[in-house]
């Protein structure tokens, strides 16, 4: 299991409405946690050099606005 935390820099509300990994087809959790962030879990047997140029494709939503958020994944043997 992997895990990313996506917190607001300007502390203004935010909601992850989506999250993905590119090219892969594992199911993502999005967990609110209160007002420190969300946490965005994934579960995969193995992450590995294969995974190097992926990546977990966040769209959140902030004062009406979306934006996609990337962070790539670098995948260590």
């Amino acid at each position: 299991m992997k895990s990313v935390l996506v917190r607001s820099a300007s502390k203004q509300p935010f909601t992850v409405l989506k999250a993905e990994i590119s090219g892969a087809n594992v199911p993502v959790k999005i967990s609110r946690m209160g007002e420190s962030g969300t946490r965005i879990t994934w579960v995969s047997n193995k992450i590995d050099t294969s995974w190097d140029g992926r990546k977990l494709d966040i769209t959140v939503e902030q004062g009406g606005k979306q934006r996609l958020l990337e962070a790539p994944i670098r995948g260590v043997p």
